[in-house]
């Protein structure tokens, strides 16, 4: 589907002859009128077609709700010359009603291969040539380049093969080969072009470069600004919450904004992303395509890839400029056009719409459009900057008012020129953490003078290396299934005792006068051991309480996982018997039990009066026996997730930190609960002293 991306160049070369206009009925392009059957009055405009908002699906895939295929997914190998409009006219032999939506055209997204077929055809009819012959002529050879729609004009040798994971072959390159899309009649080519292009890596690099660079060779600067611009957004589909014309903008690396197309067929897996700006973009060829898919949508191991290139080439220095009049059309964001739009006048101002604020901080929004409405509702571009979500440091240059008329306010503008990292610079640290892992525990990365030595460098004074202390198998029953992923995650007494605090010891040594280094681990409480804790405790300077299991009728559970409003108070108990043994000096997390929370109404972490009253049980007792309670960064980077009746992080959980605001005397520090070395120095940090802040917490520097 990288594919995709080459078929709206061809498309906007003839927006900017003039031949097509985005915002036209591509009724008028086809030669027949195009509706929604269920929205006969509403236009479906050539902009809806790149975007996917058009209401036009690609039918059904045989096994949902029918058993077989229909619509254009049927009829996307068949030999016969069947016309486009035989597909999308009512009572026409290859009509389905499954080709359009229940939505009405231009509300809703739904990735649709069918609209890149769409839209050769109208090349094909307006220009009276087709579109596998355009192309060559109008990209393929501007560029240099050696890439065909048709596997004729490769050598098959050049071809890929692609396999299934255990290595056996899926699809061999013969075969790709030999079945290669047939030309239909003119104008009806809708088979091939929304993912079927040959081309190599390095010429693909190529076309990518034309795209970061100004549409260099292919498209004017304006018509590239156009296509990056946000021109949807809404709640998550996928990997993709925002697109340009044509264009994914990418937003699941936060404040790291890409833009591009993923490619997924045939057993392979691809991506195309690149940022105009960075000047950095990055090409993935996998020619394996069932990888675990994540969260984002995207593949464990594209992720895996697209992360390693960010977090070493990404510039968090490059400083963005923008300059904007208010009132005015035009915002120039370092050079980039973005075309402004405003929402309904309130008063006498005018408000900025959505994705004109989102565009011009460079920035899109995992929240979905829900959210966006609420929080941008009415919004002036003072009141934008000033956002939550918009994650940046600014320097307001210019921020001048001028009226062409006393006596009408409404003509009034407001010229603003702005600077702006993408990535906070200011209070990105602390000055001690004593929440740091590493790799004695098995599931964190780095040794310990990995993690002491980025403390050292990012202006730490004092870093207490904390892991996962000792627990005897004993003191969770021998029995259970889950003690050997339980011990997994941490090391034992030999290692504790003769190796990790050696390692500290000689880390201590290494860093002398330059940052403090303390040893200290974390640890979860079981009732009955207190000569077991205190003897750990004597060989350390802190320790820290992390409950991360409990026992209940014999059973060993996870409090991230099997806590609900039935079992949170014999949780708490747990919780308040650790503080109460004088062993802890800090308590982990202290809301990791509202993970996967389940109330009493059977909602996802719903904090109900159980939870309520676990909750302020567990910080009372830490004052009473001065346990300093931990903000925890783990959940923070985690990043938000919608509950069941708002967005929250999965921990820290907001609700849990507004009940500690209520009280006196409660001592509060930033935990990093750092599991890389790079989770000592990020903008989550931040996120904290600003929720912490807001809700009037002061929180402590070092205990």
């Amino acid at each position: 589907s990288v594919s995709k991306l080459l078929v709206g160049t061809c498309i906007m070369q003839l927006v900017e002859k003039g031949k097509l206009d985005l915002d036209k009925d591509v009724s008028e392009y086809l030669g027949f009128n195009l509706r929604n059957p269920k929205y006969p009055n509403k236009v479906i405009n050539l902009k809806m077609v790149m975007t996917h908002t058009a209401s036009i699906c690609d039918g059904q895939e045989a096994g949902v709700n029918s058993d077989k295929d229909t619509g254009y997914n049927s009829l996307n190998g068949t030999p016969e010359d069947v016309y486009i409009e035989d597909m999308l006219i009512p009572g026409r032999k290859h009509f389905v009603p499954e080709t359009f939506s229940e939505y009405e055209p231009g509300t809703h997204y739904e990735y649709s291969n069918f609209c890149c077929g769409i839209l050769a055809c109208i090349l094909e009819r307006v220009e009276k040539v087709y579109f596998f012959d355009y192309f060559k002529v109008n990209v393929a050879n501007r560029l240099g380049i050696k890439a065909s729609f048709v596997s004729g004009d490769m050598d098959v040798e050049n071809i890929g093969s692609s396999y299934y994971r255990d290595g056996s072959l899926y699809r061999s390159n013969e075969k790709f080969f030999n079945t290669s899309v047939r030309k239909r009649p003119l104008g009806n080519n809708y088979v091939g072009p929304a993912g079927g292009l040959y081309i190599s890596m390095a010429d693909l690099n190529k076309v990518m470069n034309c795209f970061m660079n100004d549409g260099l060779n292919l498209l004017k600067k304006e018509t590239m600004d156009r296509m990056l611009q946000m021109t949807w957004y809404g709640d998550k589909s996928g990997s993709c919450t925002a697109r340009g014309i044509q264009f994914e903008i990418l937003d699941c690396f936060p404040n790291k904004r890409l833009y591009g197309h993923f490619g997924c067929a045939y057993n392979v897996r691809t991506f195309l992303f690149f940022n105009p700006i960075q000047k950095l973009g990055m090409l993935c060829y996998l020619n394996v395509g069932n990888f675990k898919v994540t969260e984002n949508g995207i593949t464990v191991v594209q992720e895996a890839i697209m992360k390693a290139i960010l977090d070493e080439y990404w510039d968090d220095d490059v400083k963005m400029h923008l300059t904007f009049d208010y009132n005015g059309e035009i915002a120039d964001l370092n050079g980039r056009k973005i075309e402004i739009k405003y929402a309904k006048e309130k008063g006498s101002g005018r408000y900025l719409d959505v994705m004109t604020l989102l565009d011009m901080f460079s920035i899109s929004t995992q929240a979905g459009k829900t959210k966006l409405n609420e929080q941008f509702k009415d919004l002036t571009f003072l009141d934008a900057i000033n956002l939550d979500c918009m994650d940046f440091e600014y320097n307001l240059i210019v921020d001048e008012m001028f009226k062409d008329d006393q006596l009408n306010f409404k003509k009034m503008t407001q010229r603003f020129e702005i600077e702006y990292f993408l990535k906070k610079k200011k209070n990105s640290k602390l000055i001690a953490n004593y929440h740091t892992h590493c790799n004695y525990c098995n599931h964190a990365v780095g040794d310990i003078v990995d993690y002491v030595d980025t403390a050292y460098k990012a202006g730490y004074k004092i870093i207490g290396m904390s892991d996962h202390g000792p627990i005897p198998k004993e003191f969770v029953n021998n029995d259970l299934e889950i003690d050997n992923d339980y011990i997994a995650g941490q090391m034992n007494l030999n290692q504790f005792e003769n190796e990790y605090l050696r390692d500290i010891e000689e880390a201590q040594k290494k860093y002398d006068g330059k940052i403090k280094v303390l040893k200290g681990i974390e640890i979860e409480y079981f009732f009955d051991h207190d000569e077991y804790y205190k003897n750990l405790k004597s060989k350390v300077d802190y320790m820290i309480l992390g409950q991360h299991y409990m026992m209940q009728n014999g059973k060993c559970l996870d409090s991230y996982y099997h806590i609900n409003y039935q079992n949170v108070l014999e949780y708490s108990k747990f919780v308040i018997a650790g503080v109460e043994s004088k062993m802890f000096d800090i308590l982990a997390h202290p809301d990791v039990f509202m993970y996967r929370y389940i109330s009493e109404n059977n909602k996802l972490r719903e904090m109900d009066a159980n939870a309520i009253k676990a909750a302020r049980d567990i910080i009372e007792a830490c004052i009473k026996n001065d346990v300093v309670l931990e903000f925890n960064l783990g959940g923070i980077h985690k990043g938000l997730r919608r509950n069941s009746d708002d967005i929250d992080y999965l921990y820290t959980t907001i609700k849990f930190w507004k009940i500690v605001s209520e009280y006196m005397g409660v001592k509060v520090i930033i935990g990093c609960d750092a599991h890389i070395k790079e989770n000592l120095c990020t903008n989550e940090i931040s996120k904290a002293k600003k929720i912490l802040s807001d809700l009037n917490i002061k929180y402590i520097d070092n205990i």
